[in-house]
């Protein structure tokens, strides 16, 4: 997972409008139990996903949100 994860952050470090990277590494992180990175990560990711206009991922994550709050 932290191979994973460190993957994920790298992707994010060169390209911090991917928006797949913030939900899948979201969704990484609650399921190694790192709810508050989720939670950050997500947050961060539907603000990206907002600005680009892309409304089925920022829903997609706020769901994921809502599950892990």
């Amino acid at each position: 997972y932290e191979e994973a994860v460190g993957k994920f952050q790298e992707a994010l470090r060169i390209d911090p409008s991917y928006i797949p990277a913030y939900h899948q590494l979201g969704l990484l992180y609650a399921e190694i139990g790192k709810v508050p990175e989720a939670i950050e990560t997500l947050t961060k990711g539907i603000a990206a996903a907002e600005k680009a206009g892309d409304l089925h991922a920022k829903d997609e994550m706020e769901d994921a949100l809502e599950e892990l709050e």
